[in-house]
């Protein structure tokens, strides 16, 4: 999971990721605001910590017969954003 500094940055990341063939998603998406939970009142702006994760969070992939030249790919394409500084660490 990486976290960026705003969802602007995020997206941008998806973008460039997709782009070059990786596949990433949405980490946290706040659950609250699906529709299954609209019955119970919930709604924007009342669970800020999870809707700012939402925003600002990404999965990129990970899994145990990953090789060393998939895990350098990934984090190039990531080097490669005109933002990388403001990824937060």
């Amino acid at each position: 999971m990486i976290r960026f500094k705003n969802r602007k940055l995020r997206d941008n990341a998806i973008k460039i990721l997709t782009k070059r063939g990786v596949e990433s998603h949405v980490y946290f998406p706040s659950i609250h605001l699906f529709p299954v939970y609209k019955q119970f009142g919930y709604k924007k702006g009342d669970f800020p910590i999870s809707e700012r994760m939402s925003e600002t969070s990404l999965a990129i992939p990970f899994y145990s017969t990953m090789k060393n030249n998939d895990i350098e790919f990934i984090i190039d394409c990531l080097k490669s954003t005109k933002h990388k500084n403001k990824i937060i660490k």
